[in-house]
Order: structure tokens, then C-alpha cells, then sequence
């Protein structure tokens, strides 16, 4: 059982780390264009 714990824990740490760079990434490239059209 400890094993498997450790497993999900190790799997599910890195992937929330992922969506957090891909949210990040949407946000950055959304201001850029925002800030495109301003300019």
C-alpha cells in the first residue's frame, strides 16, 4: 500500500507542476497579444 502511495504521489505532483506552466504559458501569451493590439 506505501508503495502505491508513493507512486500516485510521484505521478500527481509532476502533472499538477505541468498544468500550472501550461496555464502560465496561456496567460503570458494571452497578454502579449492583448498587448500587440494596444500598441
Amino acid at each position: 500500500m506505501k508503495k502505491d502511495n508513493v507512486k500516485c504521489g510521484a505521478y500527481e505532483k509532476p502533472a499538477m507542476r505541468v498544468i500550472q506552466m501550461r496555464e502560465n504559458l496561456q496567460l503570458l501569451e494571452v497578454s502579449n497579444y492583448d498587448g500587440a493590439e494596444t500598441d
